[in-house]
């Protein structure tokens, strides 16, 4: 954790700087278009595992958080 706002890690291909390595890597998979993540439903692809089990509770129709208006 860096708490000096230092950003010591640049991509060479854009002029983005950051304050951790694995932030670094994480954002130059903007640059590459990888997408390992595959929905097995409708076969739309992710960047992340997060992003991937966020959008399969579309599928699900999964709603883990109830509604506060109306009850």
């Amino acid at each position: 954790m860096n708490h000096t706002g230092e950003k010591p890690y640049h991509c060479s291909l854009c002029d983005r700087k950051f304050a951790r390595k694995d932030h670094l890597a994480r954002h130059i998979d903007t640059h590459t278009g990888v997408r390992p993540f595959q929905c097995k439903v409708c076969e739309k692809t992710f960047r992340r595992s997060t992003h991937l089990n966020r959008h399969s509770k579309l599928h699900t129709g999964e709603k883990p958080y109830p509604c506060i208006c109306v009850q």
